[in-house]
């Protein structure tokens, strides 16, 4: 369901965005922040009330200087009554909050969906191995599944493959293992079943290779994109209760400056979500302050 979502909004987004990915990586992540902080601030200009607003900002300096005033002067009671209507001036304000966010939402769909499927991970390059998975149940280890050989693709390990047991991911730092012991103990990381693993490589070309895999009789078919700027879907879920619980492309995930890791524990955060989101959020203020929008 996912997987068609996003490649629904993908047929707007990649035709806005897609020259994004000629710039260097790094650069990538400023510039779609940089746009999705300029529609946020864009989208309060346009629906909100700026003379009400900068009245509102205005007062809320003055009843600040007020307040330091009267706790000069020892006047408790001056003192309450300043940020009472201070209080009051924020929650008349609320009304202004909700309308930019609605606006918003389209552009910031669409350019958050493109940054999910085209930015987080690194593409898999032509000629070089790539893992691709299929998770199965535990009772499933030991059995077989095949590959179909395909025009342009090698497998190391041939293309038929035993399911073994899976392992946690590999952690690497401190950081990681943080993360990946509460999210074993909290139970957001489901114990290893079986997985069957291939290493797959292949020439550059424009188009996805099809991939079809055979397990006990189902065709599962898994796209992989090589030597291109973008990368196919890296995950597939499967229904509940099948042979196949899900397939992946194991691809790097993108950490912006090398530096800036996930945040698995809140809500899975991938490494480029919490560039963009801290990046995001450190510009939409100083947008604000620069084009005088309050």
């Amino acid at each position: 369901m996912l997987e068609t979502i996003n490649n629904f909004v993908l047929q707007f987004s990649d035709p806005l965005f897609n020259w994004i990915l000629s710039l260097p990586r790094d650069l990538r992540f400023v510039l779609v922040a940089v746009i999705t902080s300029g529609c946020l601030a864009v989208a309060r200009k346009l629906t909100t009330d700026q003379e009400w607003l900068k009245r509102a900002d205005d007062d809320q300096v003055r009843l600040k200087q007020l307040v330091k005033e009267a706790k000069k002067a020892g006047d408790k009671e001056a003192v309450t009554r300043y940020k009472g209507t201070m209080g009051h001036v924020k929650m008349l304000g609320l009304k202004y909050e909700g309308k930019p966010l609605l606006w918003a939402l389209i552009p910031i769909l669409l350019i958050a969906t493109w940054a999910f499927c085209r930015l987080g991970n690194v593409a898999p390059a032509a000629d070089t191995p790539v893992t691709v998975k299929f998770y199965v149940p535990a009772a499933a280890i030991g059995q077989v599944m095949h590959m179909l050989p395909q025009e342009g693709l090698t497998s190391e390990g041939g293309w038929i493959t035993e399911v073994v047991r899976d392992t946690y991911p590999e952690s690497h730092g401190w950081w990681d293992e943080f993360n990946h012991s509460r999210m074993i103990k909290w139970g957001m990381l489901p114990p290893p079943e079986g997985v069957a693993i291939w290493q797959i490589s292949g020439a550059a070309q424009k188009e996805p290779y099809k991939m079809q895999f055979i397990y006990k009789g189902e065709t599962y078919d898994m796209d992989i994109q090589i030597g291109e700027k973008t990368y196919s879907t890296t995950l597939k879920m499967y229904p509940v209760g099948g042979p196949v619980q899900a397939s992946e492309i194991v691809l790097a995930e993108y950490k912006m400056f090398g530096l800036i890791p996930g945040f698995p524990m809140a809500f899975h955060m991938p490494p480029w979500m919490v560039a963009y989101l801290a990046i995001v959020m450190a510009l939409y203020p100083m947008n604000k302050h620069v084009l005088k929008i309050y």
